[in-house]
């Protein structure tokens, strides 16, 4: 068995919310980094960046809120 998938332990569900809230906080930054970028570094005639043009960012808080609630109702039996 040559797999290191199969090796590797299951996340704890803990581990896997710890996660979830670390890549949002990761996806906040980037927001709050454009919005001052674009208040205050941006000169008037360089157009303002846009945080998440293809809308990449948003579907990705969207699948983080669905797996957290999955995974909270699965461990927990919490239903958000």
């Amino acid at each position: 068995m040559n797999d290191p998938a199969a090796r590797r332990p299951r996340p704890t569900p803990e581990k896997m919310l710890a996660r979830i809230d670390s890549q949002r906080a990761e996806i906040r930054q980037i927001f709050r980094d454009l919005d001052y970028w674009n208040r205050m570094v941006r000169r008037e005639n360089e157009p303002p960046i846009d945080p998440d043009p293809d809308g990449g960012l948003a579907e990705c808080l969207l699948v983080y809120a669905r797996t957290e609630a999955q995974i909270l109702s699965k461990a927990y039996g919490i239903s958000k």
